[in-house]
């Protein structure tokens, strides 16, 4: 098992789903003695990934692994051992994965750099903790591109009533009213901020039948 963990977890796949579904059955079958071997060459695959400029493709199999990679991978992240494309990776799989160990994370680098790790975060603050995020915007007065960048994320059934007022006009002062493009009707292609009036309008919709 300990020869071949680099194999299971990081050779060329051509099969797609069936491939990474077989790699997670073949998985479980590793006797307990021989599990941390498959844990350590799973991250010496990121680390293979970070240094040449690779993208994480075997999605399901890390999924599959998470719970017990999660510690790591959150340690890695905050050291900033992993950047970039794969950084954004690995934080979308810890706030899909490991809710729990990825909002400290979260928290911990959503005004750090580098720009598009914090936005990241965000992200997932958006989905995990968004109350904080929406004081936190508030409190700082955070520009409307930041307000739009999360918008289609925020998990809006964890805001009670004052966090929706508060986010309520957030939005709309990232996206007045009066910037609204005319109604078309019939195939229109959406504008890039096309999610962000939809979220305006499902706020406004929540505050008016919560009265």
């Amino acid at each position: 098992w300990r020869a071949w963990a680099p194999a299971i977890i990081g050779a060329w796949t051509s099969g797609g789903a069936q491939d990474q579904h077989a790699r997670c059955q073949l998985i479980d079958l590793v006797p307990q003695p021989e599990e941390q071997a498959i844990l350590d060459a799973a991250l010496d695959h990121l680390d293979a990934l970070q240094e040449n400029g690779g993208q994480l493709t075997t999605w399901s199999l890390y999924e599959h692994l998470c719970s017990d990679l999660a510690p790591a991978l959150a340690g890695h992240l905050l050291d900033g051992r992993y950047h970039g494309c794969l950084a954004e990776q690995v934080l979308h799989l810890l706030v899909k994965c490991a809710p729990d160990t990825a909002l400290p994370v979260c928290r911990d680098i959503a005004n750090m750099t580098p720009p598009a790790l914090a936005a990241g975060a965000r992200r997932g603050l958006a989905e995990l903790d968004p109350a904080t995020l929406i004081d936190n915007f508030e409190a700082h007065g955070s520009p409307p591109k930041d307000i739009a960048d999360v918008a289609e994320h925020l998990r809006l059934s964890l805001l009670d009533d004052p966090h929706l007022a508060v986010l309520a006009r957030l939005l709309l002062r990232c996206v007045p009213f009066a910037t609204d493009p005319p109604e078309h009707f019939g195939i229109s292609v959406p504008d890039r901020l096309y999610q962000v009036r939809r979220i305006r309008r499902i706020v406004m919709d929540l505050l008016a039948e919560h009265g």
